[in-house]
């Protein structure tokens, strides 16, 4: 399976808990069987399911217990088979912003 993974968004900040994801990929189908739909993997527990042979992105509630984590995709057909797992995409929670100090005044 050729996909590429792209995690684009990760709504809210908190290191542990769920969150939203959204997933975008890439997939050269295989002439037969016939593409369903794409199965995403967190740490080879399946995740998400979109349904559609020409689905390209998804959103999908995840549960981030750690920094960074494992995913990977494969693509369901309707043969009820499942195509090799993608290569991993490691997604990193981003740093908390640090705060700017603006301005500091001595009174007198």
């Amino acid at each position: 399976m050729r996909a590429l993974i792209a995690f684009l968004l990760l709504a809210g900040s908190a290191l542990a808990g769920q969150q939203s994801i959204h997933v975008e990929w890439g997939y050269t189908p295989p002439s037969a069987p016939a593409v369903t739909g794409f199965q995403l993997y967190q740490e080879g527990v399946k995740s998400c399911l979109w349904p559609g042979a020409t689905t390209t992105a998804g959103d999908c509630d995840v549960n981030l217990t750690k920094k960074a984590t494992n995913y990977t995709l494969t693509a369901t057909f309707d043969d009820g088979t499942e195509s090799p797992h993608s290569a991993p995409f490691r997604f990193t929670l981003p740093e908390p912003a640090a705060p700017v100090l603006i301005k500091i005044e001595v009174g007198g």
